[in-house]
């Protein structure tokens, strides 16, 4: 798997907005400087806070990274350490002197007799960076900000984290009684008479929910051998108390919202519905859980964590569960790997248009295990490093995470048959028309290699799903498809004069574009640079995928009678799908520079709409 420490290029975790950067900088500055109370001490905060944490010399800053010049948007802003206190206030401290100096003539600082020791201020990483932002955002939204037994200073907890609070099942609001609409009150998982969607026999139906649920829970595959499971529930309370900290104008205990830490564990047996009441102080907070098997005798099994409270008509928030987790794992610690995927959703009795996508997707993420799905929140798998097809545990997730792999162009490295084939935009749109093609024709070769090698793979899958080697074979059809416009498309500019000077005049266009783009966001950020800098060969080249994408096209698009204007469902929409910063948007653009000199070229067209 990938590492986000290790592998911060492929994760494209290296590149974020300069102006992002800094919005968010000040708004966790802001946040954190609300949120800090002001306390009135006797002793110097600043000798009081060194005393305690040393380390607290300096604080961190997010400004925008320094930028460099190279294409596209691939500078992460970064961390300044900024002195927590000036070197006056060091020196008119009565506890902190400095008493002597390094080999470099630097002060070194002594704190009651003991040294502290001088800090090399080395810049974050963009992982590191890029980490400390997540977290930051998750304790944000979700909380808890000051840690779990922290106080908050606002009238509204449910306005102040925003993700993650479960509702009480009886509310003072005339809509908000979700009983009927929560997922708990509804999952007939367990009843063993019925079929579910979960067993592959129906089509997938997401339960309904309001929007503000009871309850969280999910939905999972347990190894058939298994008797029981164990249950870890936890999650924030928080009362009216006088505060600790904060105080009024008039100098006395202010009000606030104090947290407290809730949680519990417990082994519940499989084959029975079970109810779990977590603590006997608060009897309305349950764990419901329903099992039944499988045809295969494997378990599916349902787990809610239920908030059935009731509403008071003061401090409403204190029956809200925040921040609620729940994680499930063996019963049996020697055995952690129980957990198996869930039932492939295929229903043969659906269209056949539908049936297939279904088809393609389960070929397509067969190694990509579904081990659970959530009800009212998303659930982290851990995958067993023993067996890659089990999990060890499950655990739910109020803002799910997950890590996506940046689409990056092959290599004449990777790909040799790649080799000959001209991605240059100045070479193609300077290059006679007759040199066009055979600079362009290795694309094909390489692609119609490639497919052959997946024929091969395709021969090799497993027997179970039976659906596998037919959709595999329908996948490469298509792409055999693809092949063949592909080559229709050079054959195009082998043919006609005009197609040759419009796709000339688009490369030469976005050329121009990403050699200006580039040169304009480096003025924009104050430096003193000159267009010739950025006109190099890695400035105005195509990604393999954009110029093949543009050839399947040119057909379409320059013969208004073409098949692939087929009228109905026969015609053709190509579209790109890869996240995003991969180039789409320049493969769609050439495409339309490519439109916009044809049309002249061609003069009248019939209609807008050809």
């Amino acid at each position: 798997g990938l590492d986000m420490g290790k592998d911060e290029a492929v994760l494209g975790i290296n590149s974020m907005s300069d102006k992002i950067g800094d919005r968010i900088s000040k708004f966790f500055d802001n946040r954190q400087k609300s949120s800090t109370p002001d306390k009135k001490t006797k002793k110097s905060n600043f000798t009081k806070n060194i005393s305690a944490t040393p380390a607290k010399l300096f604080t961190e800053k997010f400004v925008p990274a320094t930028p460099k010049n190279q294409p596209g948007q691939n500078q992460l802003f970064e961390t300044e350490f900024v002195p927590s206190f000036s070197t006056e206030e060091i020196h008119q401290s009565s506890e902190i002197k400095p008493t002597e100096q390094n080999t470099n003539g630097q002060d070194i600082l002594r704190n009651n007799g003991q040294d502290i020791p001088p800090t090399v201020l080395k810049k974050d990483t963009h992982f590191e960076l890029r980490r400390k932002l997540v977290e930051m955002i998750y304790k944000d939204l979700l909380g808890p900000v000051n840690g779990p037994e922290e106080e908050v200073d606002e009238s509204s907890l449910t306005e102040r984290y925003l993700v993650g609070a479960i509702a009480p099942l009886i509310r003072h609001t005339k809509t908000e009684n979700c009983a009927e609409e929560d997922p708990a009150q509804q999952d007939n998982l367990a009843t063993t008479d019925k079929t579910s969607s979960d067993d592959g026999e129906s089509e997938n139906q997401a339960p309904s929910s309001s929007l503000f649920p009871s309850s969280l829970g999910l939905t999972f595959c347990v190894d058939g051998t298994e008797s029981a499971l164990t249950l870890r529930v936890r999650w924030g309370r928080y009362e009216k108390e006088l505060s600790e900290v904060f105080t009024t104008k008039a100098d006395n205990p202010k009000k606030v919202w104090k947290r407290y830490h809730m949680h519990g564990k417990k082994t519940l047996a499989l084959g029975k519905e079970q109810e779990w009441v977590i603590d006997l102080d608060f009897p309305a907070v349950v764990v419901s859980l329903k099992s039944r098997r499988l045809p295969n005798q494997d378990w599916i099994i349902t787990a809610f964590l239920e908030n059935r409270q009731t509403e008071p008509e003061k401090n409403r928030d204190s029956v809200w569960l925040f921040q609620p987790e729940l994680k499930i794992t063996s019963a049996t610690p020697e055995k952690p790997d129980v957990f198996v995927r869930k039932p492939l959703p295929i229903n043969s009795k659906l269209d056949d248009a539908i049936r297939y996508e279904q088809e393609e997707m389960g070929l397509l993420y067969r190694n990509r295990l579904e081990f659970a799905v959530g009800h009212n929140v998303s659930i982290h798998a851990e995958i067993s490093p023993r067996i890659k097809t089990r999990a060890v545990f499950l655990e739910t997730s109020m803002i799910p995470c997950h890590e996506i792999p940046q689409t990056t162009p092959p290599t004449v490295e990777e790909i040799p048959a790649l080799k000959g084939l001209m991605l240059d935009m100045k070479v193609l749109a300077r290059v006679e028309a007759d040199a066009l093609p055979p600079l362009l024709y290795p694309l094909v070769q390489a692609y119609e290699q490639w497919i052959e090698e997946q024929d091969n793979r395709c021969l090799e899958l497993p027997d179970n799903p039976a659906y596998y080697r037919l959709t595999g074979q329908r996948n490469l059809d298509k792409c055999r498809e693809s092949l063949k416009r592909i080559r229709a498309g050079i054959e195009l500019l082998e043919q006609n004069e005009q197609a040759v000077s419009a796709f000339q005049f688009m490369s030469a266009a976005m050329a121009s574009q990403r050699v200006r783009g580039i040169y304009t966001e480096q003025v924009r950020r104050g430096k003193k640079v000159t267009l010739e800098e950025f006109d190099l060969e890695k400035n105005h080249s195509w990604r393999t995928f954009q110029l093949a994408f543009i050839l399947l096209n040119l057909p379409g698009l320059t013969d208004l009678h073409h098949s692939d204007r087929a009228p109905e469902s026969a015609a053709i929409c190509d579209l790109l799908c890869f996240p995003t910063g991969g180039g789409k948007t320049e493969a769609y653009l050439g495409l339309t520079g490519y439109t916009f000199a044809n049309r002249r070229l061609q003069g009248t067209v019939a209609s807008y709409d050809d």
